[in-house]
């Protein structure tokens, strides 16, 4: 068991034996497409090995490495449509789990699906706070753009800058 990503090792050993029982095993080769946008799919995936790139056109949201989940929004929250589309970087090794198989995990009171729905909201709230913390940053350079606008836009009215942005004094030597 000591080839399992860090989200199992906390739990019983038997309840994730039960449990791997369950998923599938997937090797996805270097610059292999795992998921395209769009797709639906009703798997959630934990990387085994390797690492995972996803994206959505040609942004780059995220890299997923040992131990993380992926498929997670569209499993959990949504109808299993993909909204990101997801490539090996390496060769990467990754355990399936199907909905069905999630459910009957769920059903039984196997930690395990707890355990997965737990880590799944922690990789989301990292992600929100990630894009809060972003969405602060350029608020915040919107808030001083605003602001020396504002100024200027002040000054001008009292016209002590010319329409260039110099002032009064300097816009006649420029």
């Amino acid at each position: 068991m000591d080839f399992l990503p860090s989200i199992f090792k906390h739990l019983p050993e038997s309840d994730v034996r039960a449990a791997l029982k369950i998923f599938t095993t997937l090797d996805v080769a270097e610059n292999g497409l795992l998921i395209e946008r769009g797709d639906v799919d009703p798997t959630l995936v934990v990387v085994q090995s390797g690492e995972l790139i996803i994206s959505t056109g040609d942004t780059l949201l995220g890299r997923m490495g040992i131990g993380q989940i992926v498929r997670e929004i569209a499993f959990f929250f949504w109808d299993g449509m993909r909204t990101a589309s997801v490539a090996a970087s390496m060769h990467t090794h990754l355990l399936v789990l199907h909905a069905l198989g999630y459910t009957a995990l769920r059903d039984s009171g196997n930690p395990v699906a707890a355990a997965l729905e737990e880590h799944a909201l922690n990789q989301l709230t990292d992600r929100l706070r990630v894009v809060g913390d972003r969405i602060a940053s350029i608020a915040s350079i919107a808030s001083i753009a605003s602001i020396v606008y504002g100024a200027e836009k002040a000054l001008l009215g009292q016209n002590l800058v010319s329409s260039t942005g110099w002032p009064r004094r300097w816009a006649a030597v420029a």
